[in-house]
């Protein structure tokens, strides 16, 4: 019976490993380019008093979202302090509960087998790793998300409605999911009668946080001037061309590709191959079709050969309803639960897709997409396994581990996706520190680099030792500059000049991983 230690000991080993990595990146001060920034909103509410209201706080710090996550951070402040261990463990706190709530739908919906394999899914990936101790949005937004799916499919209205509201509060591309589980319950007056009380449970479960997200949009409207910040509504894309090349190369590729995702997918179409070809179910040969559409997607010139992009964009997304679909019946999965599970889970993704398109995009946004659809192939995974042999288990996870090895060994990134972040973030304090001993408060400083500018004149970054900050850090390199400072982390290609300018000397030079800075100084 679920619930017992029995069950769970899987769990806590993963939660006690997992706590034991993230603790050397707790006392890391925030992130070089976003999470100072979310961070600062946050200390901002934690002085104004917490509240959800849109004018809580300036929208330029608070960049227009909705205020839930920054009431939970703000809250935790008070309780726990505005340290850097602090906030770091906040965000991390996130995550280990999402990494609970993923064993706990795999062990409920399905068996241990499938929580096991869902959870090291999730727990392996680079980015989820990495973003376990950001102090970003996209974490809470997507174990919001996951958690409305599993309590909606579970029939647990209230708990699925509680989780929207706060899901619609946090992010706006939280409504997607809104959007996917309100197609879902509208299905539901085409059911008959014996099903209109469930029916009336899930419009009122997506309506009632529907409501109170369009009240927060006409707050802004009427305190700010508009529903949706500027800055994001100016940089919606609608030129076909740049569509069609975020989707395929961005979401498409960040979604079943990115991190050699890819290779579990291509397991799974190997094994539903294997399954097909014993069994005569030939359903499962389905998938093979996103595999070559896929694989033809992620790299630019060879979409082109295929077809053009209309026809291929209509291809592909016929095929994707058409896989959902076939794995979508009881002879794949039994319980009623665990199709709608699919399915919602196949609509949230294609849907998240559609939408990451047509707005401003980085890797991070797709956790909200990428966990549920792990979540189901770790379901998929133990399906074929239960129909091949017991030995499918153990080469699931020896394929689970490479693979993960390969990805982090192979990430040579420093973004807030990479495990290079956190060299970038030692990089980063290592130039303010080099320039606060110096004692060179007063020098005028030159950098293309907006990330060191900001750690030398917010003392909110967290990279200054105390409140004092650099009088003059400006863009420009020239007759006037003392100090001249680079990093790979945003190239500038005045380095060169500099490097050969007699005028100038290298005054310091540090290299960590893949990340390194250089300091010249104008010689006396």
């Amino acid at each position: 019976m679920a619930g017992s230690f029995k069950d769970r000991w899987p769990l806590l080993v993963v939660l006690c490993v997992f706590v034991a990595l993230k603790i050397p990146h707790l006392s890391h001060p925030y992130y070089w380019d976003e999470s100072w920034p979310y961070a600062t909103a946050i200390k901002a509410l934690h002085d104004h008093g917490i509240s959800l209201m849109p004018n809580a706080i300036d929208p330029e710090i608070s960049r227009g979202h909705p205020l839930f996550f920054h009431a939970l951070g703000a809250a935790w402040m008070k309780v726990f302090g505005p340290s850097h261990v602090s906030m770091h463990s906040f965000a991390l706190v996130i995550s280990l509960l999402f990494l609970w709530l993923v064993y706990e739908a795999g062990l409920r919906l399905f068996n241990m087998r499938v929580a096991v394999m869902a959870l090291v899914l999730v727990a392996s990936q680079e980015l989820f790793f990495v973003q376990s101790s950001m102090v970003l949005l996209e974490m809470l937004v997507a174990l919001l998300g996951f958690a409305a799916m599993y309590y909606y499919v579970r029939a647990r209205y209230v708990l699925a409605s509680l989780c929207l509201a706060m899901l619609f509060y946090t992010k706006e591309s939280g409504l997607i999911v809104g959007f996917v589980l309100g197609i879902d319950a509208l299905t539901g007056l085409w059911r008959g009668r014996e099903h209109r009380k469930d029916t009336i449970a899930r419009i009122l479960c997506v309506g009632i946080p529907t409501v109170l997200a369009g009240v927060f949009f006409l707050l802004n409207k009427l305190l700010h001037g508009w529903y949706i910040f500027p800055f994001y509504a100016s940089i919606m894309e609608r030129r076909w061309d740049v569509l069609w090349y975020r989707f395929h190369i961005g979401c498409v590729s960040d979604e079943l590709y990115t991190s050699y995702k890819y290779i579990y997918y291509l397991l799974l179409a190997i094994l539903a191959t294997i399954t097909a070809i014993r069994y005569r179910k030939w359903r499962y040969l389905s998938i093979l079709l996103l595999v070559v559409l896929v694989f033809y997607m992620v790299n630019d010139m060879r979409t082109g050969r295929l077809m053009p992009s209309v026809p291929f964009f209509i291809v592909f997304s016929a095929s994707w309803g058409f896989v959902v679909w076939q794995y979508a019946h009881r002879s794949v999965f039994a319980q009623m639960q665990q199709r709608r599970m699919l399915v919602l889970t196949g609509g949230l993704v294609f849907c998240f897709m559609l939408y990451s398109t047509f707005n401003y995009y980085t890797y991070r946004y797709m956790l909200l997409s990428i966990i549920p659809m792990l979540f189901i192939a770790a379901a998929l995974f133990d399906h074929f396994a239960g129909m091949l042999h017991r030995s499918v288990y153990y080469l699931c996870f020896v394929v689970f581990g490479i693979t993960s090895y390969v990805a982090y060994s192979t990430n040579e990134g420093f973004g807030d996706d990479d495990l290079g972040a956190y060299d970038g973030m030692d990089v980063q304090q290592h130039v303010v520190d080099v320039l606060e001993k110096g004692g060179y408060y007063d020098s005028n400083v030159g950098t293309a680099s907006f990330v060191s500018r900001q750690h030398l004149l917010d003392p909110a970054t967290g990279y200054l030792g105390g409140q004092r900050t650099f009088r003059t850090v400006r863009w420009d390199i020239d007759e006037r500059t003392d100090i001249a400072v680079f990093t790979n982390i945003e190239p500038d290609g005045r380095r060169e000049v500099i490097m050969k300018d007699p005028a100038y000397e290298l005054m310091d030079r540090y290299e960590k991983g893949r990340v390194w800075s250089e300091i010249y100084r104008r010689r006396r």
